[in-house]
């Protein structure tokens, strides 16, 4: 998911840059950590290290991205078709945006998946 043979256009730092803000969001300081290592070997943008801080003032399409992102990982039941519209106005093509949503997905089971992994390590 963070760095596939066909990335689809959306490259290894960024899809890093976006993990690690999906992590932040769920809480999970120790996927923060990794992921703040991974971006860190990939060579991140200002844009892209802002995205890991939480930051939505951002260029376009990036910005639209992570209103998904945050979307998706914070409220996903009030998602609707028009969401999806907005990430191909902002340009992004189909590859892109079920990419995009795999990622999303990925990210916020792992967290969920460690977190219970954690738990059941500490009864």
């Amino acid at each position: 998911m963070l760095q596939p043979a066909n990335d689809q256009g959306l490259a290894p730092n960024l899809r890093v840059a976006l993990a690690r803000r999906m992590a932040a969001l769920n809480a999970d300081p120790v996927l923060v950590a990794e992921y703040d290592m991974q971006l860190a070997q990939l060579g991140p943008t200002e844009q892209l290290l802002a995205v890991t801080q939480g930051e939505t003032a951002l260029e376009e399409p990036l910005a639209t991205i992570v209103r998904h992102v945050d979307l998706i990982t914070l409220t996903p039941k009030k998602a609707e078709a028009s969401h999806i519209a907005l990430l191909d106005k902002a340009g992004l093509n189909n590859p892109q945006i079920v990419a995009l949503s795999e990622l999303i997905a990925f990210v916020n089971f792992q967290t969920r998946v460690a977190t219970g992994l954690r738990l059941m390590r500490s009864a």
